[in-house]
């Protein structure tokens, strides 16, 4: 019998592939409700349907990708940046520490180590993210400074720029 769901599953995929018709991936996780590809789909649509306000939409759509795969790679990382954004940083933190372990050298992975820790204000550790990542530390330290001032996080915004060039310490708001 599984094997009849299996194959109602691939096809409903492979209609959603052609197609780009919503219905066919709910009939998929109709058919093989533990579909790892289904699930990730469903959360990448809600994820690209949401505000603000619905990340804890996005927040279960991806829980559910990793109740049947906690390894997933992808879901880990978007799981963070959904945490991220609603500054439940510890667990964007330990999110990410899970794909840390699964790819350590994974480019965006570090980048969001990088601007985690730089839009928290702790530079010594986001120089150590860039240092990992093998990055221009210099570019990602100005590019959250800017940001940060931008915010009026004044403190915060003037230790990433002076980092990333001395040239900035000087300078005033104007």
């Amino acid at each position: 019998p599984r094997a009849w769901n299996v194959a109602a599953h691939g096809r409903a995929l492979a209609a959603y592939l052609r197609t780009h018709d919503e219905g066919r991936i709910a009939a998929a996780l109709e058919a093989c409700p533990d579909s790892v590809d289904a699930r990730s789909l469903t959360a990448r649509r809600v994820e690209a349907q949401s505000d603000e306000l619905s990340l804890g939409a996005v927040i279960d759509a991806w829980k559910s990708v990793l109740a049947v795969r906690p390894h997933r790679f992808d879901a880990l990382m978007l799981l963070g940046i959904a945490y991220a954004a609603q500054e439940r940083l510890d667990l964007a933190r330990s999110t990410w520490s899970h794909a840390f372990a699964l790819d350590p050298e994974h480019p965006a992975l570090l980048r969001n180590f990088v601007r985690l820790e730089a839009l928290i204000g702790d530079v010594d550790q986001a120089q150590r993210w860039c240092e990992r990542a093998k990055e221009p530390s210099v570019h990602l330290r100005s590019r959250y400074g800017i940001e940060a001032l931008r915010e009026l996080e004044l403190e915060r915004g003037w230790a990433l720029l002076e980092r990333a060039d001395l040239r900035t310490s000087a300078l005033g708001a104007e």
